[in-house]
């Protein structure tokens, strides 16, 4: 799992597989939200983001609105994706 350097992105993941982005928001609370599912996200998409300089804008303008929604959780436990 990257880390990110974000002040709106807690952490993300892919899986390969599946296509699947997982994506965690921070709240103002301090407590993480998600994850968001982001159906049909190339593996390379995915590394991009992680290296991103700016997660949240690389989210705005490659992810949001552009990929479908696949589910979306609030686990408060902080699910991962399953592995491979």
């Amino acid at each position: 799992m990257p880390q990110l350097n974000s002040s709106a992105i807690e952490r993300i993941e892919h899986d390969p597989g599946s296509s699947l982005l997982a994506v965690w928001f921070r709240q103002e609370s301090g407590r993480q939200r998600g994850p968001y599912l982001f159906q049909g996200v190339p593996r390379m998409l995915y590394e991009e983001f992680a290296r991103s300089p700016s997660p949240g804008s690389f989210y705005n303008r490659r992810i949001k609105d552009r990929f479908r929604i696949a589910a979306w959780t609030d686990d408060p436990a902080g699910a991962s994706l399953p592995g491979p």
